[in-house]
């Protein structure tokens, strides 16, 4: 939740000084952050970025509509309300929006931490992050939003039956209710190093998982059983992202 606060304080000591924030002017120019750039296709949004603030940081919105964050207990960020207004930020939305269910582990995982700057449509995107990332420490992260693009189809005779990776209006399905699995094999197709969560009915062994599937959490019963109890649906989807 964002709260209306007047007043802010100026920090000398820290990265976001007066000469950082001459010098974001300067890159404010031709090609700085706030440049438009037309017809650009780079695979994430131009019209916001994504931040993550560390534990009791919060935007706050001045009179006049500047936006900042600040520290609790402590007065906002006068120096990053400044750098703020030059990247064009009209706004900043706590991500998601919804309380979360379960609003400790969501605390202890950061989800509560998280929010959207809107800029201005076009703008460079990831300057503007690294800008953010530069001026305060009060960011953890700040990052902008990938959106995927095109991707290879593969070469299995059998795709085109699997509406639920990629729905073109074949028998029984509806033109674009699916898993959008395209366009994240255009970003990446395997690493080993990612590691999914299924929320489903469990995972029965199959040959295909062999190897890949990690203890889990049975939550109704509060076990650690995870053994698909219904009719393999856990295991269907386990195998569509996993197999």
């Amino acid at each position: 939740m964002t709260r209306q606060m007047p007043i802010f304080r100026t920090r000398p000591h820290r990265v976001a000084s007066a000469a950082l924030f001459v010098a974001l002017i300067f890159a404010l120019g031709e090609n700085g952050a706030a440049q438009k750039i037309a017809g650009d296709e780079s695979p994430f949004s131009r019209d916001h970025v994504l931040v993550r603030v560390r534990a009791g940081c919060a935007p706050v919105q001045a009179q006049g509509g500047l936006w900042t964050f600040q520290t609790q207990a402590a007065a906002p960020e006068a120096d990053l309300g400044r750098i703020m207004q030059a990247l064009g930020v009209s706004k900043v939305d706590r991500i998601p929006s919804e309380q979360p269910k379960n609003a400790d582990v969501a605390r202890a995982l950061g989800l509560d931490r998280w929010y959207r700057v809107s800029i201005a449509p076009g703008s460079n995107a990831l300057a503007v992050a690294d800008l953010l990332r530069a001026s305060w420490d009060g960011f953890e992260v700040a990052e902008v939003d990938g959106t995927g693009g095109l991707a290879d189809i593969p070469n299995d005779t059998s795709f085109t039956t699997q509406y639920s990776l990629l729905n073109t209006g074949q028998s029984a399905g509806t033109v674009g209710a699916d898993i959008r699995a395209t366009n994240a094999w255009s970003i990446t197709s395997s690493n080993p190093a990612i590691v999914i969560g299924v929320l489903d009915s469990g995972i029965s062994p199959h040959s295909e998982l062999a190897g890949r599937i990690l203890p889990g959490r049975n939550i109704p019963l509060g076990t650690t059983d995870t053994t698909d109890v219904c009719g393999g649906h856990g295991t269907h989807v386990a195998g569509i992202l996993a197999a």
